[in-house]
């Protein structure tokens, strides 16, 4: 009877450090992977390095943003919303037509949009490009308006100037102005100031032209044709506030969050090995664990990280040490107090669960409440807040509680080893 309690005793340490080096070889892997990824050329994002797995926001990789406030008497009556809609379309139609595909623009509010813009270079050029209305006429020698933006079908940089291409409609309108005018010239105004002038050697019957000026730079050139392919703008905007920044600004920013991360998680794992000894070894593995699956979930869902998101996940790595400390410390006075270590296990497991859940519901709260009514601003800390919060509960209750129990098993019965 002794002998089969030994040799079940025997079995169940066995087992216990089997699977315990299962799970650190299966956390180091993952380590592994998080840092290097299947391969720079792979084509899943998450399979990736994180760090480029992650998208950066424009405060880490560079660029501009700014709100804008649109005017409602501008809608002239006509539905408001529907004209703000249509508005943050075509700025997107801009930004895209000069190359920045990972920009973004939304609503705020019911009279906000923000755009934000990475890795623009001219930031002041684009923004005053966007906030244009782009009120585009072709008019008669004396100022009359013959044709507006809505009457151009394409428009594209030529010859250091912009070629347009008129609907049939305005074609036939254009033609008659041609001819009315041969051995003149006609006007281009964009936004109540003429910029050019169209001359007219013969009537133009194929409703084509090309606008050039004597001052166009290819620039200017490039931005005229992007607000021809956008049309104006339905409602008036005016400018709230703007912001750019450098990547080399952000770069510094992510380099110190990084390393307040690893000095931080130094010393934490320092004071959970002196107080928690072989139980502070679970914790931290744990801790490791929900770093690694709240880059992992940013990673698969595509989550932005920003600066205010790197302080989200830190903070929620510092909430979770709270959260296992909190289970260890009730273990740790169950031992002291001359509990066994699997009723000690089972005490401190029960009376801590409820308490981390409750708190991690208030966190979910507050991320969710952020995401529904903050700005764009703070989503980058909403979202990672809210994946940490998730994910703490997880690593708290399920992976500290099984490498605790695989400790357990290990059969270490001298307090000591738990209780520093």
């Amino acid at each position: 009877m002794a002998n089969n309690k030994k040799r079940g005793k025997g079995t169940s340490r066995t087992r216990a450090a089997i699977i315990l080096g299962v799970l650190v070889l299966v956390i180091a892997v993952a380590a592994c992977l998080a840092l290097n990824g299947f391969g720079q050329g792979t084509m899943v994002r998450y399979m990736k390095p994180w760090a480029q797995a992650i998208p950066q926001g424009i405060d880490l990789r560079g660029g501009a943003s700014a709100t804008y406030q649109a005017d409602k008497a501008s809608a002239n009556g006509n539905d408001f919303a529907t004209l703000l809609t249509d508005t943050v379309g075509r700025l997107e139609n801009r930004i895209a037509n000069k190359g920045y595909t990972e920009a973004k623009v939304a609503k705020v509010g019911t009279q906000g949009i923000r755009m934000e813009i990475p890795g623009v270079q001219e930031a002041e050029s684009m923004l005053n490009l966007l906030g244009k209305p782009g009120a585009l006429e072709i008019q008669t020698p004396d100022g009359l308006t013959l044709l507006t933006s809505d009457a151009f079908s394409a428009a594209s940089v030529e010859d250091g100037g912009v070629s347009f291409t008129l609907t049939s409609e305005s074609a036939t309108i254009y033609e008659q102005a041609t001819t009315a005018n041969v051995g003149g010239a006609l006007l281009v105004a964009l936004d109540g100031e003429t910029i050019a002038t169209l001359p007219v050697e013969a009537a133009v019957t194929d409703g084509k032209g090309i606008i050039k000026g004597e001052t166009m730079t290819a620039e200017d050139a490039s931005n005229l044709a992007i607000l021809i392919q956008s049309g104006t703008l339905p409602l008036t905007l005016t400018q709230q506030d703007a912001n750019v920044f450098t990547a080399e600004e952000g770069t510094k920013a992510a380099n110190g969050a990084v390393l307040a991360g690893f000095i931080g998680f130094a010393l934490i794992a320092l004071l959970l090995l002196v107080r928690y000894r072989l139980a502070g070894v679970a914790a931290i593995l744990s801790l490791i664990v929900h770093a690694l699956l709240v880059v992992f979930l940013l990673a698969v869902f595509g989550a932005q990280m920003t600066i205010p998101g790197l302080v989200a996940f830190l903070a929620g790595l510092g909430i979770a040490t709270g959260a296992n400390m909190l289970f260890l410390e009730r273990f740790r006075t169950e031992l002291i107090g001359g509990r066994q270590l699997r009723a000690a296990y089972n005490t401190s497991y029960r009376r801590a669960l409820s308490t981390i859940v409750n708190a991690s519901f208030v966190f979910v709260i507050v991320a969710v409440m952020l995401l529904q009514f903050g700005t764009s601003a703070v989503n980058g800390f909403a979202v990672t807040l809210l994946i940490s919060a998730l994910v703490w509960v997880f690593t708290s209750v399920f992976v500290t509680r099984l490498l605790m129990s695989q400790c357990i098993d290990l059969n270490i019965k001298n307090p000591k080893c738990y209780v520093g």
